[in-house]
This record gives structure tokens, C-alpha cells and sequence, in this order.
């Protein structure tokens, strides 16, 4: 890419950078929140239970996440084990995984939300 757009939606500021930049957020803080937000946005279903998990020997949260396949998508099942005192996730599971597949025009195309401040790095 030929630039990087970073939008902190809290902060209501886009950050606009001439080189790639990495980056992927993740706010653990509100984990669970974000993956049934990511679920519904992507017409899937996402449901839990408390369960002892034999590697870890402890009781833990596990979530499961659907979505179902869309489009070029054969969609994704993943599971993610959440500690249940501290509300973190301790692991991270994923039946397919999907690689090189055609990226529809427009997919990466951002508009900076009217009102936002925005930064030049």
C-alpha cells in the first residue's frame, strides 16, 4: 500500500502515515464485545459455555464463532478459550484458514468519517 489510514473511532482522529504500517488491534479489554460485534457483522452466530478443558486442566470460557460462507468466503469456525477470572483470552483456534483468495474491488478503499480530525505522519 501507498499509505496507511489508522481511524481511533474513540478519539474521533484518522492518522494518515506514507508508508505500510502494521497493525492490528486488538483491545482485550473488550474482547468478547468486539467478537460478537465482528459475528454480526459478518451474518454469523457466536455462542458460548463454561467447560473444563483437559489440556488446561481448569475451567474456561470457550467461544465459538461461526460465519457462515459468503461470496468468495467458504466462511470461518474458530473457538477461543477465555480465562473466566480474568476475562482474557487464553487461546485461539481456527477449523479453516483461507489464503490468496480474489479481493473484491473496493475492499480497502476508506473514506474519512465527516467531523474526524486528521493527523499527517
Amino acid at each position: 500500500p501507498e499509505k496507511t489510514y489508522h481511524y481511533d473511532k474513540d478519539k474521533n482522529v484518522v492518522r494518515i502515515s506514507d508508508e505500510y504500517v502494521i497493525g492490528v488491534e486488538v483491545r482485550f479489554s473488550r474482547f468478547i464485545e468486539d467478537m460478537a460485534d465482528w459475528a454480526q457483522e459478518h451474518n454469523g452466530k457466536m455462542d458460548h459455555q463454561l467447560e473444563f478443558d483437559q489440556d488446561l486442566q481448569k475451567e474456561v470460557i470457550k467461544v465459538h464463532v461461526h460465519i457462515p460462507a459468503q461470496g468468495n468466503s467458504e466462511g470461518q469456525d474458530s473457538t477461543i478459550n477465555v480465562d473466566p477470572k480474568t476475562k482474557l483470552p487464553i487461546s485461539f483456534g481456527s477449523i479453516r484458514l483461507e489464503y490468496n483468495v480474489p479481493i473484491p474491488p473496493g475492499s480497502f478503499d476508506f473514506e474519512i468519517p465527516e467531523g474526524a480530525e486528521v493527523v499527517y505522519e
